[in-house]
């Protein structure tokens, strides 16, 4: 299982469905296709949902924006964040589920400091399995669409 940092306006934009693709610099070595736990960094500073990662798309150089969804609120920041890296890709996302309640870094993933990007984290910890049930979770799209 993957653990992604993002901040908060990166996650917030994922749990309303409007990013359905997360850039990285490097592409994870495993893990894909499979679930990520979303760590929101500070102020936030904790696990706040999951989703599903169901690809992996190679990005060209300068073209994150042009494989961005039209209704992507960051897709001109994306070319930027990417600018230098040796092996920029997409993330495709599937429909995120942001946790009842967030839960602290630490006790969930054994992890002292969230990553500059992301890890790798067990899945088999008895903190996360116990996160996978229904109570834990709301779907944050289809709560959006009801407001």
């Amino acid at each position: 299982m993957i653990l992604l940092s993002l901040q908060t306006r990166f996650a917030d934009a994922i749990y309303s469905g409007r990013k359905r693709q997360e850039f990285r610099r490097r592409p994870p070595r495993r893990g894909i296709p499979g679930l990520a736990l979303i760590y929101e960094t500070k102020p936030t500073g904790m696990v706040t949902g999951m989703v599903r990662i169901d690809g992996v798309i190679a990005v060209p150089t300068g073209q994150a924006a042009n494989l961005a969804f039209e209704d992507d609120p960051y897709r001109d920041y994306y070319d930027r964040y990417l600018e230098g890296a040796h092996e920029p890709v997409a993330l495709m996302l599937g429909p995120p589920v942001r946790f009842v309640r967030p839960q602290p870094l630490m006790p969930l993933t054994g992890l002292r400091l969230a990553p500059q990007s992301f890890c790798y984290v067990d899945s088999a910890r008895p903190e996360i399995t116990a996160l996978l049930h229904p109570e834990s979770c709301r779907s944050s799209v289809a709560e959006s669409e009801d407001e």
